[in-house]
C-alpha cells in the first residue's frame, strides 16, 4: 500500500522549514564572523594596542578564529565529533565571558580615573541618543578619552549568538535504521 501524496501546501511548508533550519544558522554564523572582523578592525583603528586594552584584540582574534571554524562547519555541513563541538561552544562562551570582563574593566577604569563610573556615562549618552545622534558616536569618542562602559558587551552578544547558531546548525543526526 502506498502513502497518499502530501498536499501541495504541506510540501512547500516542509521544504521552507527545512531550508530555514539548515540555512539560517549558516547565515547567522557568517554575520557573527563579520561582526568579529569588524570589532577587530575597530579596535585596531581605535588604538587598543597598549596596556590592558590589548585584551580586546585577543578576544577579537578569538572571535574571528572560532567564527571562521563555526561558519565553515555550519555552512558546509561538515560533521564533527562531540569533542570538537564542545571545543567550539567553549570558544564562543570564552568570547562571551571576555565581553563581560571587558565591561568590568571599562567601568572600573572610569571609576579609578575619576570619570564618574559607568552609570554617569550611560546617563550622559542618553540625550545624544534621543537628539539626533542615534549611534552615540559623538558621546563615545569625546576628547576626554573616556571609555564607553558597555562597548565590550558586543563580544558577549556575538559569543552568545555564535554559540546558538553553531548548536542549532550542528544538531547531532540520529542514526538511521538500515532496514
Amino acid at each position: 500500500m502506498t502513502d497518499p501524496a502530501p498536499a501541495p501546501g504541506r510540501d512547500l511548508r516542509r521544504r521552507l522549514m527545512t531550508g530555514l533550519r539548515v540555512g539560517f544558522p549558516a547565515v547567522v554564523s557568517v554575520f557573527v564572523l563579520i561582526g568579529c572582523i569588524m570589532l577587530f578592525a575597530e579596535m585596531m583603528i581605535g588604538g587598543h594596542t597598549r596596556g590592558e586594552a590589548r585584551i580586546g584584540i585577543v578576544f577579537a582574534i578569538l572571535g574571528i578564529a572560532v567564527g571562521a571554524l563555526s561558519a565553515a562547519v555550519v555552512g558546509l555541513r561538515i560533521r564533527i565529533g562531540d569533542v570538537a563541538r564542545v571545543v567550539v561552544v567553549v570558544g564562543w562562551l570564552a568570547l562571551t565571558v571576555g565581553g563581560l570582563i571587558g565591561t568590568w574593566q571599562h567601568v572600573r577604569g572610569e571609576r579609578e580615573n575619576g570619570e564618574g563610573g559607568g552609570d554617569a556615562r550611560i546617563a550622559a549618552a542618553a540625550p545624544a541618543w534621543l537628539s539626533g545622534d542615534p549611534w552615540g558616536i559623538e558621546s563615545e569618542r569625546d576628547s576626554d578619552g573616556k571609555r564607553p562602559p558597555l562597548a565590550p558587551l558586543s563580544f558577549t552578544g556575538l559569543g552568545l549568538l555564535g554559540a546558538l547558531a553553531f548548536i542549532l546548525g550542528t544538531e547531532p543526526h540520529p542514526i538511521r535504521d538500515p532496514r
